[in-house]
């Protein structure tokens, strides 16, 4: 019989806010410390490796166009259209599946 009773809570928790009223002055003791050089080269380090890479990448990208060849080539055909159109070259196709 007193397994069954052994938990009963002896009374209700009040719930209190932890919301720092409008009056009361914020403690911030971070803005009081020193930052140390540790902490900047934290921030630079990776920096200035993106930097690095950002700076190599565009070497290889800069090297890889400067060596595509460039060759000038002759046409086989060149039209203009705005002229009519050349029989002696082009063809009609005509299509009958209903294609608008």
């Amino acid at each position: 019989m007193s397994e069954m009773n052994a938990f009963v809570p002896t009374r209700e928790r009040y719930f209190r806010s932890r919301r720092i009223k409008k009056d009361q002055p914020i403690d911030k003791p971070w803005l009081n410390q020193k930052k140390s050089v540790r902490e900047y080269w934290v921030t630079w380090i990776p920096l200035i490796g993106a930097f690095i890479g950002a700076c190599v990448a565009g070497f290889l990208v800069w090297d890889g166009y400067r060596s595509v060849t460039r060759n000038k080539y002759c046409p086989v055909l060149e039209d203009n259209f705005s002229m009519g159109f050349d029989e002696s070259v082009w063809s009609k196709e005509i299509e009958l599946g209903g294609f608008r």
